[in-house]
């Protein structure tokens, strides 16, 4: 694993992530102390886990930590490690693809124009063409 999954290892397993998290507490499947308790004994393939993709990056676990373990970075990286891998989850990669096309992860119809204009609200562009750009430099 890479070294900064090392930090991990700070972790002495109070819960103080898990408790804080919003995903946690709405979805048993989510659990950070978990995810840090398969770093700290060295699971080569965590990062083929589609757990780590639950992580709403909220920093919630991060920033509660009293060891200081970078509890939302570590999933991050697990999550670097599974796009070097090519092992994205298909939602993911679903996302992905709707930002190409549209520069946006949901794409607004009809419906949701007319209710921003109802609220008040311009309306949006369909496309944001500068996130083509951006993606072509990035990838």
């Amino acid at each position: 694993m890479g070294s900064d999954l090392r930090l991990g290892t700070l972790c002495y397993g109070c819960g103080v992530c898990t408790s804080s998290c919003p995903i946690a507490r709405t979805n048993p499947i989510f659990d950070p102390r978990q995810i840090l308790r398969k770093i700290i004994v060295g699971k080569e393939d965590l990062y083929l886990e589609n757990t780590i993709w639950l992580c709403s990056m909220c920093y919630n676990c991060q920033e509660r930590c009293p060891q200081g373990v970078p509890v939302a970075d570590l999933i991050f990286s697990l999550r670097n490690l599974s796009c070097r891998s090519g092992s994205v989850p298909q939602a993911i990669n679903l996302q992905l693809d709707s930002i190409r096309a549209s520069g946006k992860t949901y794409p607004l119809d009809e419906f949701d124009m007319k209710k921003r204009e109802k609220a008040g609200l311009p309306r949006l562009k369909e496309k944001v063409t500068d996130v083509a750009m951006l993606l072509e430099e990035n990838l």
